[in-house]
């Protein structure tokens, strides 16, 4: 999240903006207004004042959440944001922020209609950089980190039906940690696998116009 030599990556000028809020106002998510509480996990590292000030300038009704310590993994980072969640009915959102990208479809439609427990977006990709799908048909049977089982790497953007939906993908992440764990850590994509099962399945669709942050901005 910080370096010496940029400051903090999400506020690197991208587009004449900061990084994190020009991915955020672009996003569908955000610009349908699908998520009613937006939550910033930030650990805490020096000058991290700058930032929090950052966020609450640009999106003043934000929540902050903030850890003293590495977490193990993406996962337990997001369990941290989704415990300030009030609604839990409401639809999860997860956007790593790592990835931008064009996507114009209504993500309620795609979950509530097709009675989804979880939804994912995709591009296609043979970089083992990614996190992957395995698909058939427009559902989603498997998911993997950091290791291609298909062409369709993960967006980096994942939708839960609800809270209890999440919670189940992380219950099912610590039972299975010796498989589904990466260099010790828990990771959202292959949470996922822990509620293939639910409801109608996890479906997916593809995103357009992809830049990879991560490679281009670490």
């Amino acid at each position: 999240m910080y370096n010496e030599s940029y400051g903090f990556k999400p506020l690197i000028n991208y587009k004449n903006s900061s990084l994190y809020s020009y991915i955020i106002k672009n996003r569908k998510w955000y610009q349908d207004g699908l998520v009613n509480e937006v939550i910033f996990v930030l650990r805490e590292v020096p000058n991290i004042k700058q930032l929090e000030d950052n966020i609450k300038n640009e999106f003043p009704n934000a929540k902050l959440a903030k850890v003293s310590d590495l977490t193990k993994g993406a996962l337990n980072s997001a369990l941290v944001g989704v415990s300030m969640i009030r609604n839990f009915e409401n639809i999860v959102c997860i956007d790593l922020i790592d990835i931008d990208y064009k996507y114009d479809q209504c993500i309620v439609d795609n979950m509530v209609l097709n009675n989804y427990s979880g939804f994912l977006l995709s591009f296609e990709s043979d970089l083992s950089t990614y996190s992957y799908l395995k698909v058939e048909v427009d559902k989603v049977v498997k998911t993997q980190e950091k290791q291609v089982i298909s062409n369709e790497a993960s967006a980096g953007t994942y939708f839960y039906r609800n809270v209890n939906m999440f919670l189940k993908s992380v219950d099912y992440s610590i039972k299975n940690f010796q498989v589904i764990n990466f260099k010790s850590n828990l990771f959202v994509c292959p949470s996922f696998n822990g509620i293939i099962n639910e409801l109608d399945g996890v479906g997916f669709d593809r995103v357009v116009d992809v830049t990879s942050l991560s490679k281009d901005f670490h």
